[in-house]
């Protein structure tokens, strides 16, 4: 079953809490000790969310991450395939950002692809759940 990975419950929990700060800068170091998340784990959560643009980066005494109001208008679908960990329920369900970088679907990732008699049922489960994911907006979560 799908399971959100810890690094998108990192980066959601710290993206709220800088959504909470509002204005206010906060370090890599304020978010690790409100969040009770090691502080090496944190700063790579946020330099990722920076890569992605959903969080600004500022230098300084004063400085800190902030959130990127203008990014985060996404669907939760979207920001776990930006953060590459798009829901999948079985093994020979993929996102789009494995199929292109891997090349691989379906048989090249389960022994029973060729026998499987739910595969069909879970492809139609599949695409509910992302339904859920691709209607639920980040802005919701955070």
């Amino acid at each position: 079953m799908f399971k959100l990975p810890r690094k998108v419950e990192y980066a959601l929990m710290s993206m709220q809490l800088l959504n909470q700060a509002s204005l206010m800068r906060l370090t890599a170091k304020d978010i690790a000790q409100q969040l009770g998340i090691p502080l090496q784990i944190t700063a790579k959560t946020m330099q990722q969310l920076m890569n992605l643009g959903f969080v600004k980066s500022h230098e300084g005494a004063k400085g800190g991450y902030t959130l990127d109001y203008l990014h985060i208008d996404i669907s939760l679908y979207d920001f776990l395939n930006r953060m590459q960990e798009a829901p999948s329920i079985v093994k020979c369900q993929h996102s789009k950002i494995e199929i292109l970088q891997n090349g691989t679907y379906g048989k090249e990732n389960c022994e029973y692809f060729e026998i499987c008699k739910i595969k069909n049922s879970m492809i139609l489960i599949q695409q509910k759940i992302e339904k859920v994911f691709k209607e639920t907006k980040l802005t919701e979560i955070i």
